[in-house]
């Protein structure tokens, strides 16, 4: 065995024997002992790491005492845990010396010692979780992570701190029996507890069909144990001031390791134990949904009762909104477009890629975080060195990300133009206006983007899953199908249809061209002919209201008038565009001679109609924009409720 092989077992120990000391010695002597063992973590995190990518062997288990289990503890580390194992610690160790002043005013200078020793406690139970591969020792160490939660809580000795550490126990004692009744129940069908053994014998229960009831039940006990102990929605109402009435502190370390800890176990089992396919298959993921979209629901309402709506909603709309879109912007285009394209393997991202992507975009969230302050600074932000780093951070992420999706050439005409700016402005003023003016990197097409473009995307793609393009193709058949040129004609309504809901030429072109062009061919017209046309017309979807392309509301934006009159003066050009396309296919089937499709090849329009419900939120998006009563996120946002 490597001496690097010891070192999970070694920090989880280290906490342990770490916290024992911290309540027997002095604040002062506990506060550095403390850092110091964080510090000993993260580095024995980043040496397992380190080690683990140098042998190229993967994961490797350990047994606790040289024992099998259930005589001993399984522990098993890979490269996630090991980066799990690392950010752990370095999150309290911040939380830690930021709050340490605030601790102090709001604590006994006795009692730091005690805070310590917890918090010791706590860290040990996370590290157990991220390398325990046994599923009751996770449960163990559950308790143990709840508990100290709890003592956190309480540590300001307060009527509120003590009243949220009590609802915060029973909550957690509720999903405790949840957890443990799961537990039980999966025992009992397998007899094992070890992770890789119960993933073999769940897979053998999957494929043979007959414990799917029970699967499912210890699936769905376990997610809910688990959302509630984390006070994940609705179950936080319970405890609303759970991670406000600590000190900060205890409130990071509650909101960023404590509820991430629960969470993690949870991804631990729906991965190692079960698999993806049976999580599916039980459908939990439609509980967790619904979930989701009552907690979209519920916070959109409890905003809208805030006292400083406005407020919050105007510097929100300028910077916060703004910049978390470019944050997730960046970290979603580094998990898709690899550092070259002959370096793409599925479901593998290169560690420098994950590096790369974490760093770039800590400088977005941190000004999505800290936008009031940073905009009240203004320029002299481009003094302080500390800001001026995370913007040259930010950019550099922003041009490599470039560099994937388009290529060089772009960096060339960007890298020529600001060596002319750093020649005749200070460096400082080009990184300002760069990253933190809305002349740079969050000007005014990206604004729109976050604000409309994202969201009425987001909306033509819930549309588009709900069948209606299928449907459009089938009413232009009905209408159109059967004249002179006919799936031509198909062609152009039924892009005309889609564009309504996409506002993409390729997505138009995508939709209904794999179906009309093979029909244009067939019938007599030139392959070529047959792709012009659908170009065309699928073209054509970018102006067609009421969804039109990304250039709809950038004029709706620099001109400063409603999106609804840009869609509403758009209606007769695009009809026209369209018109035009219509009647030069039909003078080319007639100047060839073609016939349309025979009609009892095409559908019937009667059997179309019972479909006709697909076009209610299409509907109610024209009705809520022409009307001009609520905002355009707010129409779209509804209509994909309806969707």
């Amino acid at each position: 065995m490597l001496w690097w092989q010891n070192l999970p077992f070694l920090s989880i120990l280290l906490c342990l024997l770490a916290s024992a000391a911290c309540s027997l010695l002095p604040g002062r002597i506990s506060r550095h002992l403390a850092r110091g063992v964080l510090l000993l973590c993260i580095l024995g995190a980043a040496a397992l790491t380190a080690g683990l990518l140098r042998s190229g062997s993967g994961a490797f288990v350990f047994w606790m005492g040289h024992f099998p289990a259930p005589w001993g503890n399984e522990i098993r580390a890979g490269v996630l845990e090991g980066v799990c194992a690392c950010l752990f610690p370095l999150i309290m160790l911040c939380a830690l010396t930021a709050g340490r002043g605030a601790l102090a005013e709001g604590t006994a200078s006795r009692r730091e010692n005690l805070y310590d020793a917890v918090c010791m406690l706590l860290m040990s139970a996370l590290l157990a979780q991220v390398y325990s591969n046994d599923l009751f020792t996770c449960y163990v160490f559950l308790e143990i992570m709840t508990l100290s939660a709890c003592a956190l809580i309480a540590f300001r000795n307060s009527g509120p701190s003590l009243a949220a550490a009590i609802r915060y126990m029973v909550l957690n004692l509720v999903g405790s029996g949840l957890f443990l009744l799961s537990l039980v129940l999966l025992y009992d069908l397998t007899g094992h507890l070890l992770m890789e053994n119960l993933h073999d014998s769940v897979r053998a229960l999957a494929a043979d069909g007959a414990h799917h009831r029970s699967l499912t039940i210890i699936i769905a006990l376990m997610t809910v144990g688990l959302c509630v102990k984390s006070a994940l929605f609705p179950f936080h109402s319970w405890v609303p001031d759970a991670y406000s009435a600590g000190v900060p502190s205890s409130n990071a370390i509650l909101s960023s390791l404590v509820s991430k800890g629960y969470i993690l176990l949870l991804l631990k089992v729906y991965v190692r134990v079960f698999g993806w396919d049976t999580v599916l298959a039980s459908r939990v993921d439609l509980l967790l949904l619904g979930f989701s979209l009552a907690a979209v629901v519920y916070g959109s309402l409890a905003a809208m009762r805030a006292a400083h709506l406005s407020r919050m909603t105007a510097w929100s709309s300028v910077a916060q909104i703004g910049y978390i879109f470019l944050g997730l912007v960046l970290v979603l285009g580094y998990l898709i477009y690899p550092v070259r394209k002959s370096h793409v393997r599925p479901n593998y991202i290169p560690w420098y890629d994950i590096v790369i992507m974490v760093i770039g975009a800590i400088p977005f969230f941190y000004y999505a975080a800290n936008a009031h302050h940073i905009i009240m600074l203004a320029t002299r932000v481009s003094t302080d060195p500390k800001m001026v780093a995370m913007a040259i951070v930010g950019i550099l992420a922003f041009a490599e990300l470039c560099r994937r999706c388009v290529g060089i050439p772009i960096l060339c005409v960007v890298g020529a133009l600001l060596t002319y700016a750093f020649v005749n402005v200070r460096f400082g003023k080009v990184i300002y206006d760069l990253f933190y003016a809305t002349t740079g990197m969050m000007n005014t097409p990206i604004n729109v983007c976050a604000k409309y473009i994202v969201v009425f995307i987001i909306f033509g793609a819930f549309l588009e899953r709900t069948g209606i393009s299928t449907f459009f193709i089938d009413l232009a058949n009905s209408l159109a199908g059967a004249s002179s040129g006919g799936p031509a004609k198909v062609a152009v309504i039924s892009s005309a249809l889609c564009g309504m809901v996409s506002g993409s030429s390729v997505g138009n072109t995508v939709t209904t061209g794999s179906v009309t062009i093979p029909m244009m061919k067939k019938t007599g017209y030139k392959g070529e002919f047959a792709g012009a046309v659908e170009a065309a017309a699928s073209t054509g979807g970018q102006i067609m209201p009421p969804i039109m392309g990304a250039a709809a509301f950038l004029m709706s934006e620099y001109m400063g008038i409603p999106y609804s009159q840009v869609a509403l003066k758009a209606i007769l050009p695009a009809v026209l565009y369209f018109v035009g396309i219509y009647i030069a296919v039909h003078l080319e089937a007639r100047k060839l001679g073609l016939k349309g499709i025979p009609k009892e090849q095409l559908p019937e329009f009667k059997k179309l109609l019972p479909k006709i419900y697909l076009l209610l939120p299409l509907v109610l998006l024209v009705y809520m924009v022409a009307t001009n009563t609520r905002t355009m996120q707010f129409s779209a946002s509804v209509a994909i409720g309806v969707t």
